[in-house]
């Protein structure tokens, strides 16, 4: 007979998921490419802080609702400007570098260089009320590998004239490509320009000078909005976000890791840690985790803080929860408010344990596929094995384990009561 104080000892450590050092059942995720798992991204990039930005380009960011980047050069900016940066800053635009007098920097000195990347970003912080200036724009699109080195010191990327898109990678932070739009440029080749982001999955980042006759190379106005309502089009498969944001989210998701804290029954929780620095680096990643299918009423919460989630299925109709999660910023827990257990069937309990008696190694099969914790333990209670079922068979070496009799816990998910089976090692 098995003693069932033995049993009552397996089933309160089967309870708690735990005896000895247990191995944690591992969890599939991904991260977005982009934010929101879109195809791809674009930010819409102003330099050089000509009236005609403020007037007509700003006018019709807001219009749309779309947040963009302003490269300016400080030496050519005044109060009035200022205060109106002030404003465009709290209503979610950026303010970046363009240096401070506009110079050809591979034309200078370094000391030269030092200063008008380093006065450049101060000044803007200066100016702008509890802002951290992050972002440069190279006067005239041009670097060298000496301008881009200071430029790595002071800043988290620069934006060179070179002319492309950019991997979702980030492959080189600070020469990143773009599609300057002037006054030749066409319609139909800014619009392809976006179309070739969302299918090749990449960063398009589009640069302005002015509007309207205004400042150099300027696009008219219908241009300039014809083309944000093709962007607008394009909105289920575009990021529409500031330089920084991207440059943000790109940096977090190619450094953020998952520490799996707890993986149980009906419960995921975790840290997300990206090694970077909090103070800027602070832009939620969207994240998509795998659930059983029998989750329902799934919260996901961060810091005890709703998160919000979605929850989706693929083709194979497997079962993922996807949300917004920012690194370094407390524990993420995904709890099953309820596991369906009626759409289980009852051949989910056809668990066969062989051979036993057993030697070398043991099997174990469930018809249909099942998933689950095993635990087994010896006659004096000690837990020998822990780990994760999931599948029709796995093989257990037992080569190292002393003769005797054992018991077995498996518990299914989707299966309320345990399998407690007890098994003989000759």
């Amino acid at each position: 007979m098995i003693d069932m104080t033995l049993v009552t000892l397996i089933l309160l450590a089967l309870s708690h998921y735990s005896c000895g050092q247990t191995t944690l059942k591992p969890i599939f995720y991904e991260f977005a490419n982009f934010y929101h798992f879109k195809s791809g991204a674009v930010s819409i990039t102003f330099d050089d802080g000509s009236s005609s930005q403020f007037s007509v380009g700003l006018k019709f960011l807001d219009q749309y609702h779309y947040k963009g980047t302003f490269f300016v050069t400080t030496s050519d900016e005044d109060d009035v400007h200022w205060v109106m940066m002030n404003t465009m800053v709290k209503n979610g635009h950026e303010i970046g570098s363009h240096t401070v007098n506009h110079p050809k920097l591979k034309e200078i000195s370094l000391d030269s260089i030092k200063h008008e990347l380093e006065q450049s970003k101060a000044i803007i912080e200066q100016n702008i009320k509890d802002y951290q200036c992050t972002s440069l724009a190279y006067p005239f699109g041009r670097s060298n590998e000496a301008v881009r080195k200071i430029a790595s010191e002071l800043y988290q990327a620069s934006r060179s004239g070179d002319y492309g898109l950019n991997f979702a990678d980030g492959s080189y932070y600070f020469n990143l490509k773009t599609f300057v739009c002037g006054t030749h440029t066409k319609m139909k080749t800014a619009n392809q320009y976006v179309n070739t982001a969302i299918l090749e999955n990449k960063w398009l980042i589009e640069t302005y000078h002015g509007f309207d006759g205004e400042a150099y190379s300027p696009v008219t106005s219908d241009f300039f909005q014809r083309h944000l309502q093709y962007i607008k089009s394009k909105e289920d498969y575009l990021w529409i976000a500031t330089f920084k944001d991207v440059v943000k989210y790109l940096k977090e998701r190619q450094s953020a890791k998952i520490e799996l804290i707890d993986s149980s029954y009906n419960f995921y929780s975790f840290n997300i840690k990206d090694c970077l620095p909090d103070s800027i680096y602070n832009f939620p990643l969207t994240l998509k985790i795998k659930i059983p299918k029998q989750w329902d009423n799934v919260k996901v919460t961060q810091n005890n803080i709703d998160a919000g989630c979605q929850i989706q299925f693929d083709v194979f109709e497997n079962k993922y929860v996807v949300f917004d999660v920012v690194p370094d910023k407390g524990i993420v827990s995904i709890n099953a408010g309820k596991v369906n257990t009626d759409s289980v069937s009852c051949t989910c309990c056809k668990f066969v344990v062989f051979p036993n008696p057993f030697r070398q190694s043991l099997t174990l099969l469930s018809n249909p596929k099942g998933e689950g914790f095993i635990q087994i333990y010896n006659a004096k209670g000690s837990c020998v094995m822990t780990g994760h079922f999931e599948g029709e068979i796995q093989k257990i070496d037992t080569s190292n384990w002393e003769p005797g009799v054992y018991i077995l816990v498996m518990k299914l998910q989707g299966v309320k009561n345990p399998i407690i089976q007890k098994i003989l090692k000759q």
